[in-house]
């Protein structure tokens, strides 16, 4: 069984051409060689226009955990600050996801024996929190965890959002403006992560996906998921929905987390699914919740029928899709009741009960 290379939801527009191959050929020989699918969406963040623009001014990425993300960021990022001479802000979460990326894309300059790339290296920051590349073209490249205050004050012609589940209104309002005035008057934005758990502040991945969806955005959409919890053993969905499985990530290592991780957090880490319950939108549209209204009575009630239907089955798939935890601690609960009622009532009190009640039935 292969992985597939393939994208199982993907919206993306026309364009003329595409920088993708020289970029890929240069991050080989730093990062190592690309499979298909990273560089197809390497091809898609380098698509251009006749005008030699970018394609795609906003460009997102959602693919199940430890598949190569980085991969396509690191080749974007080396490509646009050497071929292009970009500014560039790179922006994450968690510290270590900063560490990481900024050591990867320090080294191959600091190596002398890569001697064209050390002799365009001007200056690495390297002090926590402020770590930075610069280059004797212009290019900078800077890496940061996100806050609310992020970027203002900066310009920048490229901004990365890497863990894009966990990026908030705030911190996107604060750092998005900073590209507005790039100074190759051609930014772009990458939004790139996995389907957010519902427990974090983030929103934004969310809502621009289902503006994607419902196409009320231009952004380019690349994902690799399903569209239904599936049984964390069908290795069917595993392959179809990581498309780096069996080169960077071991079947062994997916039966394990299958039977560890529980049916939600399994569905949704490592095969990309996108819970309804997290959704930003509500989940009856208020015009179609109007046109369910009670008045629909005789002659009207044929009319819109339809319409109640529609509503009633959107609300219990709804119903259906909520966890088994809350079912459980309801049960749980009930229980708990049960054993209290019988805990107070004494042997003698019970039996007294029961003869005033119908035959089979009890007071607990």
């Amino acid at each position: 069984m292969k992985a597939s290379q393939k994208p199982t939801f993907e919206r993306v527009g026309n364009y003329s051409y595409t920088d993708g191959d020289m970029a890929a050929k240069l991050a080989a020989e730093f990062f190592g060689e690309p499979l298909p699918w990273q560089k197809h969406v390497l091809n898609i963040f380098l698509a251009r226009k006749d005008n030699d623009k970018y394609a795609f001014p906003t460009v997102a990425l959602s693919v199940p955990r430890q598949n190569g993300k980085s991969w396509d960021i690191r080749a974007r990022v080396f490509y646009g600050i050497i071929a292009e001479g970009e500014k560039v802000l790179y922006t994450c979460q968690h510290g270590d996801t900063a560490d990481e990326m900024f050591k990867a894309l320090s080294e191959p300059f600091e190596d002398e024996e890569n001697e064209e790339l050390h002799e365009l290296l001007r200056a690495v920051r390297k002090t926590n929190g402020q770590q930075a590349i610069y280059l004797n073209n212009g290019g900078v490249v800077r890496f940061t965890t996100r806050t609310n205050s992020l970027a203002r004050g900066k310009t920048y012609s490229l901004l990365v959002y890497d863990e894009a589940q966990d990026l908030t209104r705030a911190q996107q309002e604060a750092s998005r403006p900073a590209i507005r005035a790039a100074h190759n008057h051609n930014p772009q934005v990458i939004y790139a992560g996995t389907p957010p758990n519902g427990e974090g502040t983030g929103d934004v991945f969310n809502t621009l996906r289902q503006s994607v969806l419902k196409k009320k955005s231009k952004t380019a959409w690349i994902e690799w998921s399903i569209d239904k919890l599936t049984d964390p053993q069908d290795k069917k969905a595993w392959y179809k929905t990581n498309p780096s499985l069996g080169v960077l990530v071991d079947e062994e290592t997916f039966a394990s987390e299958a039977q560890d991780m529980s049916l939600e957090g399994f569905n949704r880490e490592c095969l990309g699914f996108w819970s309804p319950e997290y959704s930003a939108e509500p989940a009856i549209p208020p015009q179609v919740w109007k046109g369910s209204s009670i008045d629909a009575i005789g002659d009207n009630y044929s009319k819109k029928n339809g319409i109640r239907h529609q509503v009633f089955s959107r609300w219990l798939t709804l119903c259906l899709m909520r966890s088994k935890a809350r079912q459980e601690q309801k049960c749980g609960r009930r229980a708990c009741r049960r054993r209290h009622n019988r805990a107070r009532h004494s042997h003698a009190c019970r039996s007294a009960l029961r003869q005033t009640q119908p035959s089979g039935r009890r007071c607990y």
